[in-house]
């Protein structure tokens, strides 16, 4: 083999290398990340589009975030993921069996959300399904530059500690 050809072809492998540990790494944080437990209530990052914040819904009383809707006039259960049971008589949702804690697919979950979208909030917040493995946590004290209505979340923080102080 020639040379240069030789030379070309160890920086691509190197490369190849490089980039292959940057995925694995990349895999290894979102596989951590998913085995987390999610709590109702808490704000996490998550990417569509671009960096955004949303806050993890209860599976029960959504009223308890200081949402005052239900996961019907949401309309979160028009598309309800394949995780879980609903029971519209109650309007509860469970968890499918192999979705329950400590079962093959916990970490294939997908949790309700509504998002911090510079829409009024909470009334005219999108919602949605996020899988557990697109939920990050969202740290206060990090960089926030990147991530759009950051300042919306922490308004909402801030309310939503004063009404637990309240009571």
């Amino acid at each position: 083999m020639h040379p240069r050809y030789r030379y070309i072809f160890n920086i691509n492998i190197n490369n190849y290398r490089r980039y292959q540990s940057i995925l694995i790494a990349d895999k290894s944080e979102r596989l951590h990340e998913s085995l987390k437990p999610r709590v109702p209530g808490r704000i996490y990052r998550t990417f569509y589009k671009s960096w955004c914040l949303t806050l993890l819904l209860p599976k029960q009383n959504i009223e308890a975030v200081g949402v005052p809707e239900t996961m019907e006039t949401l309309g979160l259960t028009k598309n309800i993921p394949e995780c879980y049971v609903y029971d519209s008589e109650s309007q509860n949702l469970s968890w499918q069996k192999s979705y329950e804690d400590g079962e093959e697919l916990e970490s294939k979950r997908s949790y309700p959300v509504m998002y911090f979208d510079g829409t009024e909030f909470p009334g005219g917040a999108s919602v949605g399904w996020v899988e557990v493995d697109n939920l990050r946590e969202y740290d206060m004290a990090g960089p926030r530059g990147l991530i759009e209505h950051h300042k919306q979340a922490e308004l909402y923080l801030e309310l939503s500690k004063l009404a637990r102080c309240k009571e």
